[in-house]
């Protein structure tokens, strides 16, 4: 067990390092961002006391509403959860302020992903839409 929970950290801090060095790159590349932070979420969740969740099965299924990974100082830095329309992935600073957020677009639309500033303000949209992509800098 103790191999497997330094396996775990081992993971979660080569994640972190990753998810810093993709941070600091364009928009073009959010696409790795997003898949490394999922994995993120995995191995977080791995050494984190409070998660409930369900295990199933031998596959080991984590099943639960929401999940959450905190910063040193308490605040959000990753939310994975849902809203009225679908699933929803934020993303936040230290500071607790949403960055970035891939989710369902409004009314049971197609792919969101929105990017912002350290402002708070929306910078860039990118939405698959029946129409084809829209892609919209702000």
């Amino acid at each position: 067990m103790n191999e497997e929970l330094e396996m775990v950290r081992a993971e979660l801090e080569q994640v972190r390092q990753k998810v810093s060095r993709l941070e600091a790159r364009k928009a073009a590349r959010l696409g790795m961002l997003a898949l490394g932070l999922a994995l993120g979420l995995l191995v977080g969740w791995a050494s984190l006391g409070e998660v409930q969740a369900i295990q199933q099965k031998e596959e080991k299924d984590l099943v639960c509403k929401s999940l959450r990974v905190l910063g040193p100082t308490g605040k959000n830095l990753i939310f994975l959860g849902r809203d009225q329309d679908g699933g929803i992935l934020e993303v936040s600073g230290h500071d607790g302020d949403v960055r970035a957020v891939v989710a369902v677009a409004p009314r049971q639309g197609g792919g969101l992903i929105n990017l912002f500033d350290t402002n708070k303000k929306l910078r860039l949209v990118l939405e698959g839409a029946n129409a084809g992509a829209i892609i919209e800098k702000r």
